[in-house]
């Protein structure tokens, strides 16, 4: 009876030991640093809604724990405010997925070594259903998050109005810049984010982003790269939407990539995003940066399913130029994107891009340019101003878009003799 009361006595405290607690912030500790700090592994962090300043608000450190910090509501009523003055956190002792930051909005952090809102060094946190606005890097990179050797997860979040200021080699990636990272981006929102160098929403540097879901609008650069910039990584972007993104004095008005390899852009939408020179929506280059390896391999490059509307190159070629690139287009729309120079859908220069079962109708100055190179068409329907481009199925027919339940560039079919079935079809 005595062993049997010993055991159940042991097993209740090791129960007890066990149990998450969760810690409030103001209720039990006045500050958030106060509340991480008194937290152990498995506990929460809750946060009440107020606006959060001063020391202890700032600059937070999770110091390796696994723990959630978290608001008690939603993002836009829990704020920490850090007043031009510091980030609100910063990991970097291996923080891993049991490390969580949710619902929370981070606001007017000021660095001058990257990550305004969030610095992620050598940890991989999930950062989930926050708010990264109006932060800045000066003089570096990360306006909003920067990550270097890290792999976080950061999803349902949405990064506006940040910015990297200072015409500087290293303002790069107003609203996240990553660095030899492996993130998972998931249904996340870029908006008005401003590089004064290159990467507008996103750079990217020897990296392998995988994003999905998300959409990136109104951001801009004074360099390459209006929306991403990817330079030596490997590119996965799936089902994302592109929106009035500008390169307003260079080139990839929506993407810029370089001697990068496993090139993936799927399902997405590429809409109204302006350059002043090359790629409105897509700048794809290989070995012809002197800043990067020359000999970096290339790999392969899809772009599939994806529609490009309504882009504009102010002074060159393509709503996708391939420079030294030769990707494969595959089931891809092109219409309506002007440029004043050649190549209104796609522009070529030193290789051969495989283009198949495409539609490039209704863009300015000829659909496809190619300097040095000989780009395979198959399967397409091309406009041309007579006969039909070279290649094995293709066809110079009106493709009848019609309005669906998504809207525009459906393909029409007979329904009681309304419509004319599409040639495409």
């Amino acid at each position: 009876m005595k062993t049997g009361c010993v055991i159940l006595l042991l097993l209740c405290v090791l129960i007890a030991s066990c149990r998450a607690d969760i810690i409030h912030v103001p209720g039990e500790f006045p500050t958030i640093q106060a509340g991480i700090d008194a937290a152990s592994d498995g506990d929460t962090v809750m946060i009440a809604d107020g606006v959060y300043t001063g020391p202890g608000n700032k600059n937070l450190d999770f110091n390796g724990k696994a723990i959630t910090v978290t608001s008690s509501g939603y993002p836009e009523v829990c704020v920490i405010d850090c007043e031009s003055s510091g980030r609100g956190f910063y990991f970097h002792l291996s923080e891993d997925e049991e490390s969580i930051l949710y619902g929370l909005t981070i606001r007017n952090g000021y660095v001058t070594d990257g990550g305004g809102a969030i610095l992620c060094s050598h940890a991989s946190p999930v950062i989930q259903n926050c708010r990264l606005e109006n932060n800045t890097a000066d003089s570096s990179s990360g306006g909003g998050m920067k990550c270097v050797d890290a792999s976080p997860v950061i999803r349902d979040c949405t990064f506006l109005s940040n910015a990297t200021l200072v015409f500087a080699m290293d303002s790069l990636g107003a609203g996240l810049y990553l660095s030899g990272s492996s993130a998972h981006i998931e249904n996340c929102q870029f908006l008005n984010n401003d590089s004064s160098l290159e990467g507008g929403a996103v750079e990217c540097i020897d990296s392998m982003p995988i994003i999905r879901g998300c959409l990136f609008q109104g951001n801009e650069s004074e360099g390459h790269g209006g929306g991403l910039v990817f330079m030596e990584s490997s590119i996965t972007i799936i089902d994302c939407d592109f929106l009035s993104n500008h390169a307003n004095h260079t080139i990839g008005g929506c993407i810029f990539y370089n001697n990068c390899t496993d090139v993936l852009i799927v399902n997405s939408y590429f809409y109204q995003s302006v350059c002043e020179f090359e790629g409105s929506a897509i700048y794809a280059a290989s070995g012809h940066d002197p800043l990067r390896r020359p000999d970096a391999p290339r790999g392969q490059h899809i772009i599939a399913n994806c529609l490009f509307f309504n882009n504009h190159a102010e002074y060159s070629n393509g709503t996708v130029y391939c420079d030294n690139v030769a990707p494969l287009f595959i089931h891809c729309t092109f219409t309506g994107n002007s440029v004043n120079g050649n190549g209104g859908a796609i522009a070529t220069y030193d290789m051969s891009p495989v283009i198949t079962n495409c539609i490039l109708w209704g863009d300015t100055y000829g659909e496809i340019s190619s300097s040095q190179g000989n780009p395979i068409v198959t399967y397409s329907d091309v406009e041309l101003d007579s006969g039909v481009y070279e290649g094995e199925g293709n066809i110079n027919m009106d493709p009848l878009f019609a309005i669906g339940i998504q809207g525009a560039f459906y393909l029409s079919q007979t329904a009681a003799g309304q419509f004319q079935n599409s040639p495409c079809l």
